[in-house]
């Protein structure tokens, strides 16, 4: 599901990032016990993810070695609370 994602940084507003943007900007990590925590604009996959009973969520950026600036963001789910 995440792999289909694209998600635009520049010149969105904070409140529209939604999960993996906001990770991106701020290369810092996220994470929930529950995705239904989250709002459609917090977390644009939730329903999505609500209907394939993911229940957990942890976001972290991802670094290249040589550069320190985020490359992308890689999300690991869980379906057990």
């Amino acid at each position: 599901m995440s792999l289909g994602t694209e998600f635009d940084v520049d010149g969105v507003s904070e409140e529209h990032l939604g999960l993996h943007g906001r990770v991106f900007r701020h290369q810092q990590r996220e994470s929930t016990p529950n995705v239904q925590y989250y709002s459609y604009k917090e977390y644009p996959q939730c329903n999505r993810a609500i209907s394939c009973n993911i229940k957990q969520s942890l976001a972290t950026p991802l670094f290249k070695h040589s550069r320190p600036c985020c490359i992308g963001v890689f999300e690991m789910v869980l379906t057990m609370k």
